[in-house]
């Protein structure tokens, strides 16, 4: 059996047992700079690998553990959040005036859209910030003050919750037009200083 993982190949002898081949895997994920996409056996990728390997171990030829760097996925996650960010923006004010009336299925759509929209960057933020192994773009003055405008929607999201409990849309169209349009507005300042010292693209080098 051949095991891949990031750049590494290792040829794995009948004498090696599962639970040693399962530890290898376990040591490389737990690595700080590389954040670990999925695990693919014998081509497919395996939503539970450890389970697919136990239930396959005789068959397997090649387990595939791929992987992208932390400065790759700090580079994705702000690329789309400010592609996101250009086309969400200038919706608001007008997702805005619909709550301030009677919002129709397709303001509450675009509410609903926005909200998964807006738990994503959060949720991406927050697992690269909790990381060990920090980015040189995660000790700049400018992470910092992304983090406090992404911390800031993660608290409005909490704010719209009560909103929509309550039946308030008055309130939710408040939000959006004087709480998450100028959040939006100022990360679209700050991302455009961030993101050139960031490789847009991978590196030849890289793990993949």
């Amino acid at each position: 059996m051949i095991l891949q993982m990031g750049n590494q190949t290792h040829q794995i002898s009948n004498k090696t047992t599962l639970e040693e081949v399962i530890q290898q895997i376990q040591s490389f994920m737990n690595e700080n700079d590389i954040i670990v996409r999925h695990v693919e056996i014998d081509g497919v990728p395996a939503e539970n690998w450890q389970k697919s390997m136990e239930n396959g171990w005789e068959r397997i030829q090649l387990v595939e553990v791929k992987v992208k760097t932390l400065a790759t996925m700090i580079s994705e996650v702000l690329l789309s959040t400010q592609d996101f960010l250009d086309n969400a923006t200038p919706l608001l004010e007008k997702l805005g005036e619909a709550f301030y009336q009677e919002p129709d299925k397709e303001a509450w759509t675009q509410l609903s859209e926005l909200f998964e929209s807006l738990q994503w960057i959060i949720q991406s933020v927050q697992v690269m910030d909790e990381r060990q192994q920090k980015d040189a773009i995660m000790a700049s003055d400018s992470w910092e003050a992304y983090l406090k405008d992404i911390y800031r929607l993660d608290e409005i999201i909490r704010e719209f919750s009560e909103a929509l409990e309550n039946k308030d849309h008055v309130l939710v169209g408040d939000l959006l037009t004087y709480e998450v349009e100028p959040v939006f507005k100022e990360m679209q300042q700050k991302l455009p200083e961030m993101i050139p010292q960031i490789p847009n693209e991978v590196p030849d080098h890289e793990l993949h």
